[in-house]
């Protein structure tokens, strides 16, 4: 029954609700703007940490505040926990040695050079002397290859930081940060923004062996992380049974950057490759039996943590190295046959070994617009008649024309070449060995920087390089034989399409045209679905990633169970399948190789799966066609570790060495938030008194009017 009195009541909860939401909306409610941008991720090695990470698991939450100057960041006095945001122009080890380590929770750096920088964030001595990986460059480690260097990537921060994606992504957060310059801290009543930065990534105290080796409560190994590594590729123009000496081409395949998703690696990790593979299709219209000396291309991957690749190759070339327990002779898509203990793809490499290898050639950063002359490094411990020979075959290769030359720095550069001359460790310090290199005595600021990206190179600068190392090859390899051959000549187009490809689409036609074979003929093996395909990422990022799931090689048995050691026990049959699928990146470089360095066949059969092609130690490759197995995947993980039966367990069996892991995380990222702190309590305080008044004026009324009428 309706009454003045609850009427009265009614209008004054409507009242209440509209005042509460009003006062809401003053206060701001939050619409939580997502920064966009790049992570500095935590990495853990032999004996602690480096890069970026909060210890609150559920978060940090701070102040914004802008921070434009050099003028600003030296008068700045924080008190409160705060969120810096400033250009990263100003995040020097001086200016980090400035901030309030108790009220700086992190920092939003972005751009204000477009794609061009004069400076990067690596070491100034990358991967040598005072790094993580020095003790695995003990010859060359003094040389400053990045005198821009910051000297900031192996720093370990106590604090989330994010690279903003661009200058215009940063404007309404630094415009956020600024508005938060009239609010004090001492007061409850404003409205501050706030920042929110998940990045856990485990305890103060860490290292690799430490997370490796980690069991749960039940006390069952647990790890809280994984190696650092993947799948290296490599190929053989030639025959590794033969007595010929062997000649190896290389390139790293990874790149570094302060943060993994903006690690493009356009020249430091693209350029490189691109010329090696473009240098072995070169090769592929020279007929093996005019070598007088096998040629090896190898592609190493993780070569920017401890040069991961080209030592875990250069190990199981030699007794120091993890030798095979039990070889398994079974057809697979990697090979005819593969280790069982610890679990390979492929034991095609116990065909090489370091005797045979003559001279390296690695090429390096050679894609940079404006790059017109190369230089050649080479190992000043090297004989001087074999460098001489090396040296001559590239500044003295027809498309050289005075454009190559010796380089004057005196040292090698970091890469997978230091590996092979390291007789600290696997190599061979007197390998007649050089690096082709688009530089002389110093990297490009772009080095390992998200500035290295593909629209500052240029294709024609790749070509020429590949041109040159192709040309080397065919000098060294024919020699003085009678053999007709002509001299190789690098496809520019496929260059150009290459590179694209791989900076920007790991899908794009040329490298899923490449990789279709060999993925079918996996799935067809593994039983898989007929849609699979291998992992890409998007945006493209060379980091290397971790070494674990499908690119971890596993034998899964006939009861369903992955183990990365077969026992003995077990007799290998039809039941039991090699379990591998690296990423799409991987899986093309492999495949590239193999349909470049294989032999066809006089006429050549056409194959869907590497089972439709007839005889032993043949592959289906592009285009659909029918050649002798020539390429192979390679496992990368730090030789300091050694698999144990169950997959995605290792054991430190040297702790002397970098050991770098990756922590494993959840969902990690940064938002901003208006906090009207008090503010919102304040006006629903106001809001409550003033609808107690404004209900009893408006009741007490309708009472009046109500009695006047005689309805009381």
């Amino acid at each position: 029954m309706w009454s003045p009195r609850r009427a009265a009541v009614g209008l004054l909860l409507s009242l209440c609700v509209s005042m509460a939401v009003g006062g809401a909306v003053t206060a701001g409610s939050p619409s939580n703007p997502v920064v966009s941008g790049g992570e500095c991720v935590r990495l853990f090695h032999s004996t602690g940490d480096v890069g970026c990470y909060s210890l609150d698991k559920k978060g940090t939450q701070a102040r914004l505040v802008n921070v434009a100057t050099q003028e600003d960041l030296n008068g700045l006095a924080l008190k409160e926990t705060s969120i810096l945001v400033l250009p990263e122009t100003l995040l020097t080890k001086e200016n980090v040695a400035k901030f309030n380590q108790q009220y700086t929770k992190g920092l939003m750096v972005y751009p204000i050079s477009g794609n061009s920088t004069t400076y990067n964030l690596d070491a100034l001595n990358p991967q040598g002397k005072g790094t993580i990986d020095g003790a695995l460059n003990p010859t060359f480690g003094n040389y400053s290859w990045n005198p821009v260097g910051r000297d900031l990537m192996g720093m370990s921060f106590a604090y989330p930081v994010i690279q903003v994606q661009s200058l215009d992504a940063a404007q309404q957060f630094i415009k956020l940060a600024s508005k938060n310059d009239g609010v004090p801290t001492d007061s409850s009543f404003g409205v501050v923004y706030r920042g929110m930065m998940q990045y856990y990534f485990g305890p103060a105290k860490m290292d690799s062996p430490t997370c490796l080796g980690f069991t749960n409560i039940k006390g069952q190994r647990s790890p809280k992380c994984y190696p650092v590594g993947g799948q290296s590729s490599w190929g053989v123009k030639g025959d590794l049974t033969s007595s010929k000496p062997v000649i190896i081409a290389m390139a790293p395949m990874d790149t570094n950057a302060f943060s993994h998703v903006y690690a493009p690696g356009a020249n430091a990790g693209a350029s490189g490759l691109v010329a090696l593979l473009a240098t072995a299709d070169a090769l592929k219209s020279v007929p093996n039996s005019s070598l007088g000396k096998t040629i090896v291309f190898a592609a190493f991957q993780a070569e920017s943590y401890g040069f991961v690749g080209s030592r875990r190759f250069l190990a199981d070339l030699t007794a120091k190295g993890n030798n095979c327990g039990r070889i398994i002779t079974a057809t697979t898509p990697f090979g005819e046959s593969f280790c069982g203990n610890p679990v390979t793809s492929s034991m095609a490499i116990s065909g090489l070994s370091l005797s045979k290898i003559e001279s390296a050639i690695a090429i390096d950063q050679v894609g940079l617009s404006g790059t017109t002359n190369f230089s050649i490094h080479t190992n000043p411990n090297a004989q001087s008649s074999g460098i001489e020979t090396l040296v001559d075959s590239m500044v003295k290769s027809s498309s050289a024309k005075g454009s190559v030359s010796k380089s004057s720095s005196g040292s090698m550069p970091p890469g997978p070449i230091i590996s092979f001359m390291n007789d600290k460790e696997y190599g061979n310090a007197s390998l007649t060995a050089a690096v082709l290199a688009g530089y002389d005595t110093s990297f490009p600021p772009s080095y390992h920087s998200r500035f290295d990206l593909n629209t500052s190179l240029d294709a024609s600068a790749i070509t020429k390089a590949a041109q040159v190392l192709a040309e080397s090859l065919f000098t060294l390899a024919v020699g003085n034989t009678s053999s007709t051959a002509s001299a190789p000549t690098v496809n520019a187009t496929l260059v150009s399409e290459m590179l694209i490809c791989i900076t920007t689409n790991w899908n794009c036609p040329l490298m899923r045209d490449y990789s279709t074979p060999f993925v079918n003929s996996m799935i067809d093996y593994l039983t898989l679905t007929s849609t699979s395909w291998p992992s890409s990422m998007q945006p493209v990022s060379l980091y290397s990633s971790v070494y674990s799931g499908n690119r971890l090689p596993t034998a899964v048995l006939s009861d369903g169970s992955g183990v990365a050691i077969v026992p003995d026990s077990v007799t290998w049959s039809s039941s039991n399948t090699l379990n591998l699928f690296p990423n799409a990146y991987e899986t093309f470089t492999r495949s590239f190789l193999a349909s470049a360095l294989g032999d066809a066949q006089s006429n050549p059969t056409t194959c869907k799966l590497t089972k439709d092609c007839v005889g032993t130690n043949q592959e289906c490759v592009y285009p659909a066609v029918c050649k002798t197995r020539a390429a192979y995947f390679h496992d990368a993980y730090s030789p300091g570790l050694a698999k144990e039966k169950v997959a995605g367990l290792f054991k430190v069996v040297n702790a002397n060495m970098p050991l770098w892991t990756e922590p494993n995380w959840d969902t990690i990222g940064t938002f901003v938030y208006p906090d009207p702190r008090s503010t919102i309590g304040y006006v629903a305080l106001g809001s409550g008194v003033l609808c107690l008044i404004l209900g009893y004026l408006l009741a007490s009324r309708f009472l009046a009017h109500f009695r006047k009428q005689k309805l009381l």
